[in-house]
This record gives C-alpha cells, structure tokens and sequence, in this order.
C-alpha cells in the first residue's frame, strides 16, 4: 500500500480511522452524474485492493473478505448507468474499507503496545510467513536472519517492512534499529558497544553454548504447525534462551558477523552414510590462520576461494555436539572413523554466504 495512493482517501493513525475531507465531501456533495460517481467508484476500489494485500500480509487469510470485494464489483460491472444503485454499492465499498483499515489499525496498536521483545517476536512471524523463498529456500531466509540481526541487510524490507512502515509499526524507524534495541536489551551486560569493542570467536562460542538450551521446533513454535524447520531470529533465540541446530548457527552468525567475523551458514542432510540419517545446521567461520595453527586439536581448517584470502573452521555450536570451536564435532568425528571421505558427505551439504547480497 503506497502513501501516494492511500493519503488522498483514507488518512490513517493510531487512534483510528479518519476519513478525508476532501472523501467527505465528494461523497455527500449532490452528484448527479453517474460518470463521475463510477470512476470514483473504481479509484475507491484500487484502494480497497491495497488495503486487501495488507491485510493478507498481516493476518494471513483475507479469503471472506476478498469474496465480499468480488460480489461488490461484480454488481458494479452489472450496473446500467443507474445513479441510486451506484451510490448504495459505493456506500458499501466504503463501509468494508472503513472496517478493514479499523481492523487493521486494532492489530498494529495491540502490537505495538506490546513488550518490545513480544512486538518484535510477532514481526519475525510475519516474515516467516511472507517471505515466500522461506518455503523454497531455506538458506535465503536464515541468512536474511543473520544479516537482519546485525544491521547489515533487511531483506524483510519488501515483503513486511513497506506495509508495517505505514502504519507507523516502529518505534525506532526501522526494523534493523527496533530488533537491535530488543538484542541488546536480551544480552544484557554482557552485549558491550560493537562500535567500540569486537568479541573473538572463543568468546562468542562459549557465550552462546552456554546459556543457549537445545529445544525442538515443537517446543518454540508458539503452536503453530510448520511445514519444515522453524527458523528462529537471532532476537527470538535469545528471548527465549533455546532453540535447536539452526537457532544455534543462525544466532552464532549474527554474534560473529556482529564482530566483523564472515560466517557461512551451512546445512547437512545425509540420508545416505550417516547411522539414522543426519539433518543438522552448522557454521563455517572465517579465521585468522595464526589462531588456528596456535589453538587448533583436531578441527581442520577448511578453505574457500583457492584458500588465498579465506580459511575457516567448521564451527558447531549446538549443546551435546562440540566441546569447542577448535574440536571436530562429534558428527565429524564418526565420518572420519569410519573412512567416509569428505568429498563424500560433503554432497549432501548447502552453504549460503552471510553478506548483502549485490
């Protein structure tokens, strides 16, 4: 929904609908002639069908309210230049976009009224369920998570943003600044000022493995029913202090691309060698050769890019899986006893980079 198009007919604010002054007079001055009332008519509807997305995008379903729209235009198209029809199927238009932008406000107020951790767990579940490559690909999604987090990139901006902007959703003008608010006010003490000082990797590893608890996605689904792994944000994670493999990695990232760490987010399914299948999330993180040579026991370093400018480390942050950054995982571990060769597992394994996408 784009200002330009809503301003000049319906005038929106927390405390409730306002109707235009210049709306209310069009509407009650003494008009006579159909041609003018019909293609106001049709202006009336381009609103209603913004108003329409909006709500889908905020509530999910808007199937009752778009068949209401449908018979109303129907009967428009269906109308022969009869004046006093057309006015009481404006009447009606009308009275539907005054409910739906009402109902609309209702919801955004409730949230916005909301606890700053609450307002902003009910925003990553509208990016979940807006974001459409979230169902397609996976790795898009947490690594928008882990960029989002760290006021890198908000690749939400299109999809929820636009429309949660309109309505004045954000305190802080922007969702990047409200969910960093709401991190740092999870971390506590603990989250000094990154403008100031980074953390190293050992001390964002040993923060996160022990005070993130590991829980199943049935456990944080507040409910719902996902049709795949739910992705938590880095905030949602912190808030309530567990998560499983993905939260783990997708939480980790944004510490570590927080202190200028690069991480690549990584995925493994392996149906094929691993005893009862493997369906895991983990990172590969950027480190300085130097450390790794000085604090490495058994975790190779692995390299990308012809190994020239990058040499990371698998990093597992997951609880019950890795002692330490500078360990194999245990998952790791098994391949190597028994002689499965990295080129092997690594086919069934997707890595997506953490940076702004060009």
């Amino acid at each position: 929904m784009k200002n330009n198009l809503l301003i000049p007919l319906i005038a929106v604010s927390v405390a409730g609908l306002t109707i235009s002054s210049s709306f209310t007079g069009l509407y009650f001055v003494k008009q006579n002639n159909y041609n003018e009332l019909s293609s106001e008519f049709s202006d009336l509807e381009n609103q209603l069908l913004e108003l329409l997305a909006d709500y889908e995008t905020l509530f999910g379903d808007n199937e009752d309210l778009q068949q209401q729209y449908d018979n109303l235009v129907s009967q428009h198209n269906s109308l022969q230049l009869d004046y006093n029809e057309l006015v009481d199927l404006y009447e009606t238009l009308l009275t539907l976009a005054q409910d739906l932008v009402s109902e609309i406000e209702g919801l955004i107020f409730s949230i916005k009224s909301l606890p700053m951790l609450d307002k902003m767990t009910f925003y990553y579940h509208l990016c979940r369920m807006n974001f459409d490559p979230w169902y397609d690909s996976q790795m898009v999604f947490a690594r928008n998570l882990i960029l989002h987090g760290s006021r890198q990139y908000n690749g939400f901006y299109n999809d929820i943003d636009s429309v949660l902007l309109e309505y004045d959703f954000f305190d802080y003008a922007s969702s990047m600044a409200e969910a960093y608010v709401a991190i740092t006010h999870c971390l506590g003490d603990w989250m000094l000022d990154t403008a100031h000082y980074y953390f190293d990797l050992d001390t964002i590893f040993n923060w996160v493995t022990a005070n993130i608890d590991y829980r199943y996605d049935d456990e944080t689904a507040y409910g719902r029913d996902y049709p795949m792994d739910l992705f938590l944000s880095p905030l949602e994670t912190l808030k309530y202090r567990c998560g499983d493999c993905d939260d783990y990695a997708i939480l980790g990232g944004m510490l570590f691309e927080d202190s200028l760490i690069d991480v690549k987010f990584t995925t493994i399914h392996d149906r094929t060698y691993f005893p009862g299948e493997l369906h895991h999330a983990f990172l590969w993180v950027n480190c300085d050769y130097g450390d790794w040579v000085e604090n490495a026991v058994s975790n190779p370093i692995w390299t990308f890019n012809g190994g020239v400018t990058y040499e990371w480390v698998l990093c597992d942050l997951t609880t019950g899986w890795q002692q330490s950054i500078w360990h194999e995982p245990q998952w790791l571990t098994w391949y190597d006893n028994n002689g499965i060769l990295p080129s092997q597992w690594l086919a069934f394994v997707s890595t997506i980079t953490c940076d702004p996408p060009t």
